[in-house]
């Protein structure tokens, strides 16, 4: 889904970070994800993602056994870290959300997908 191979669900990020990453992934060219969901309107979703962002940054290690564990060890070491990307999905993004992901997209991959709410 998304292109992503799913690798963890509500990931803790340790003691130091406090948080847990809705979900962490692998895309098809070997890309670290980081996907973050928010119900209705995506209030703090750019910045908690962009936190999540800097942990994944910072344990790199961390992500790769994951990939090791999860997939194998050739996936492990094949992971490209040029251009991270962040999934944020909420029912909706105001334009301080679009404009706080862009200021990402120089060095990041930031995709914004919308949840239509279904009655």
């Amino acid at each position: 889904m998304l292109g992503v191979r799913f690798l963890a669900s509500e990931y803790s990020t340790g003691p130091w970070h406090q948080g847990r990453i809705d979900t962490l992934g692998l895309d098809e060219d070997g890309v670290p994800v980081v996907i973050e969901f928010k119900r209705g309107r995506g209030a703090g979703v750019i910045a908690q993602a962009g936190s999540y962002l800097v942990w994944l940054l910072a344990y790199r290690h961390e992500f790769e056994a994951l990939v090791r564990r999860q997939l194998d060890a050739d996936a492990a070491e094949a992971v490209d870290w040029r251009r991270p990307r962040v999934i944020c999905v909420a029912g909706e993004f105001s334009r301080h959300d679009r404009a706080a992901a862009s200021l990402y997209q120089r060095d990041y991959r930031v995709d914004l997908g919308r949840v239509l709410s279904i009655s």
